[in-house]
């Protein structure tokens, strides 16, 4: 991993950060029919017990669609997301993986693989059509991930 690496707190910042919405994307007030220039936020109001997190592999731009194979860096342990709660409701929520979904492959033909661990031996293991073997922590976390599945750790 290298310090330009994307990390997935960088993904929620995006996926939250304020919008304008104006021109054609402006929003239209229910009460005068009009468009008007307004504001677009997201935030986390609550924290679900697992959280799921998928993250954009495939891209298009109307004539042209790519595979996204960008190394997005997550931990396996201790994802706070006080941070986007916006109800401050959450304060010290933390989140451990406990799943992957990886997609190997390109547009044309991928194929998926996951990982999981065993929640009573944390051991990780790797699943492959028939084949399930145990794989090391370290190959958990990967620029095939596509899903990641956390679990809300019980305070």
């Amino acid at each position: 991993m290298t310090d330009t690496a994307i990390k997935v707190t960088d993904c929620l910042e995006l996926f939250t950060r304020r919008e304008v919405l104006t021109g054609s994307e402006s929003w239209i007030c229910p009460s005068c029919d009009e468009r008007r220039d307004a504001f677009k936020d997201l935030g986390l109001w609550r924290l679900p017990r697992v959280l799921i997190l998928q993250l954009k592999r495939f891209s298009s731009d109307g004539k042209t669609r790519t595979k996204l194979e960008e190394f997005v860096d997550f931990p396996l342990r201790d994802l706070a997301l006080e941070e986007w709660a916006s109800n401050g409701a959450e304060k010290g929520s933390a989140y451990d993986l406990f799943a992957v979904v990886n997609h190997v492959g390109g547009l044309g033909g991928g194929h998926y693989t996951a990982f999981a661990k065993d929640l009573h031996s944390e051991q990780w293991f790797s699943f492959d059509d028939a084949r399930v073997a145990p794989v090391p922590r370290d190959r958990v976390a990967s620029s095939a991930a596509y899903i990641l599945f956390y679990r809300k750790q019980i305070q």
